[in-house]
């Protein structure tokens, strides 16, 4: 189930795709429907939007009362699709119940396991008058909507008589209300082969991949239900990294080595340098691998290719929600060959890297029963030159609480603050006053579970400084997702 109302244009290719002013930490998402202009001039669609939501699981629910049973743990989710480090809700909790026994006879005889994600995005300044589309310079600086479905197909390889392999088929479509806060996109979205070895200490990944999803660890809290908005570190696509709804070819290994370290080393075909929009510029479908150039209309140049974007992350990870309780620290480094256009020459001349670090503590385990449940606090640094990134520096700290009600152990709050440092080559040649050099964000996100694996997420987030290299007034957005598993 997709529901959701969007009207759709080109915008400049060059403006930011997300950041400071980013509406969620989830990136895709899609719209199917596109009744004219009513969804650019008021609130009425997603009013709709959330009360069909709430009517199609309430009628779900009417059919089938589950028996109330524990929330699984993350060891118990992770299973799914194997070798990243976003954890995906387990099979037996899905919202299509119908589909469900279905799911798990494909599972058990043919070692094929099926899933889908559905997600729709509402945002909106509640400090702005209404903006004309030409003038957006935000996701949410006038209404925006985003909405998104992937559908992916894992096959455990068991017939081949391979241990502890997985294919994985995905497919997504993705439609944005402004064209560069999205991208638009219909792809086969990623296919990849996973084989490991020896019990599991040495894991190779192949294939086009999201390597979002296999590195670094933004999302808040790791777990793709979790739905936490807030301020997401756009660093890493900035310089290169593959994220949905787009892939690239990639080759992943991890080690996993003793004392509860591991290292993990990737090598991919860097994003345009352009960025998701210059991406989606060379490939609509998805299966680009010629690293070639492309024209930049913007300035009037052309890129050099994508080169080899390396990233090389050491980690030390004590337990995954057992005891003793959680610590996850995650430090690493990119390196991308691909020639970026430096803001002092104009020209696609300069190669990009970034430098992070990630870290996040559980602190408190109030349910023996359901070892996940507690409160989290987390920060994140990352740097990258200030000659092609109009954000080279970012700094997070976060607090999050899953499970904050014993009546409620699905629901997920958290409070997100960053600060950004945006790049003062971008704005050498502005005069004092024009610009804004940085921005400072804080933003509060309540996830409430509806039914099985359907969520509404509500987020309120404050930024002083939304945009780089140019002066906006301070932004108080409202986002507001529903996220449905199938």
């Amino acid at each position: 189930m997709n529901l959701g109302f969007a009207f759709t244009k080109k915008g400049a290719p060059d403006l930011p795709l997300s950041g400071p002013s980013a509406v969620c930490a989830e990136q895709p998402t899609i719209l199917l429907s596109n009744p004219a202009h009513i969804a650019h001039r008021s609130f009425l669609p997603a009013i709709i939007l959330s009360l069909m939501t709430l009517t199609v699981t309430a009628g779900m629910r009417a059919q089938t009362v589950p028996t109330p049973k524990p929330e699984p743990t993350p060891a118990q989710m992770g299973g799914i699709l194997k070798g990243q480090y976003l954890l995906q809700p387990p099979d037996g909790a899905r919202t299509f119940v119908p589909f469900n026994d279905f799911r798990k006879e494909l599972e058990q005889k043919y070692g094929v396991g099926v899933y889908a994600i559905s997600q729709t995005i509402f945002a909106r300044n509640v400090l702005s008058p209404e903006v004309p589309y030409a003038k957006i310079a935000y996701p949410g600086n006038d209404n925006f909507y985003q909405s998104s479905s992937y559908l992916t197909l894992a096959y455990d390889m068991r017939a081949f008589h391979l241990k502890d392999a997985q294919l994985v088929l995905d497919a997504g479509i993705q439609k944005v209300s402004w064209y560069p806060g999205g991208p638009e996109s219909v792809d086969f979205d990623g296919v990849s082969l996973y084989k490991g070895f020896l019990n599991d200490h040495l894991q190779f990944k192949a294939g086009y991949l999201s390597n979002a999803e296999e590195f670094i660890q933004m999302r808040v809290g790791g777990l793709a239900n979790n739905g936490a908005a807030g301020v997401l570190g756009v660093l890493p696509y900035n310089v290169g990294m593959a994220n949905k709804p787009q892939q690239a070819p990639s080759f992943n290994v991890r080690a996993n080595l003793p004392n509860h370290f591991y290292t993990k080393v990737g090598f991919q075909r860097s994003f345009s340098p352009m960025g998701s929009v210059g991406e989606q510029a060379q490939d609509k479908v998805g299966f680009r691998f010629d690293p070639g150039p492309t024209f930049d209309k913007s300035h009037g140049v052309w890129t050099k290719g994508d080169g080899l974007l390396t990233i090389a992350e050491v980690d030390y990870q004590k337990s995954q929600y057992k005891v003793p309780m959680q610590l996850w620290i995650r430090a690493g480094y990119m390196n991308n060959q691909t020639k970026y256009r430096n803001y002092l020459t104009n020209q696609y001349d300069t190669k990009n890297y970034l430098f992070y670090l990630v870290g996040d503590k559980q602190i408190t385990q109030p349910d023996p029963a359901n070892q996940r449940h507690g409160l989290f606090i987390g920060g994140s640094a990352m740097y990258t030159p200030p000659a092609v990134n109009k954000y080279y520096q970012y700094y997070e700290a976060r607090a999050y609480y899953s499970g904050p009600f014993k009546s409620r152990p699905a629901d997920f709050f958290s409070l997100v603050g960053a600060h950004s440092e945006y790049s003062p080559d971008l704005t050498k040649t502005k005069p004092a006053g024009t610009f804004s050099k940085g921005s400072w964000a804080l933003t509060p996100t309540y996830n409430l579970k509806l039914y099985r694996q359907a969520y509404w997420v509500n987020a309120l987030g404050y930024t002083q400084g939304p945009v780089p290299g140019a002066k906006y007034r301070n932004t108080l957005i409202y986002n507001t997702m529903l996220m449905v598993f199938f």
